[in-house]
């Protein structure tokens, strides 16, 4: 299993919320660092694995790895007792030929 710091893009629409999105290759794992944000959810764990575990005292980390092609949001901070909430797109694309 391959682990990936993320490079979270923003999206550039304007009008809208900026949702960050989180690119990765089926098979490539991605760690998000969520600060003490607790449970998550995703709208299509189909295309995904995901897990959260503490890093440090200070630090969980939202790590995701690509299994099928698409796209879904997930949902880190879901715990009510907690104030922190993140918000992010993930896109998984197929695996380049010969990788």
């Amino acid at each position: 299993m391959m682990v990936v710091s993320a490079a979270v893009v923003a999206s550039t629409d304007v009008d809208a919320q900026e949702i960050p999105r989180v690119a990765l290759v089926v098979g490539q794992t991605v760690e998000l660092p969520v600060g003490w944000a607790l449970g998550y959810i995703c709208d299509d764990t189909a295309i995904l694995r995901a897990e959260l575990y503490n890093r440090d005292p200070y630090t969980n980390i939202f790590a995701i790895t690509g299994i099928e092609p698409g796209t879904t949001l997930c949902r880190v901070g879901t715990n009510q007792l907690g104030a922190t909430s993140y918000l992010f797109e993930v896109v998984v694309v197929p695996a380049p030929t010969g990788w």
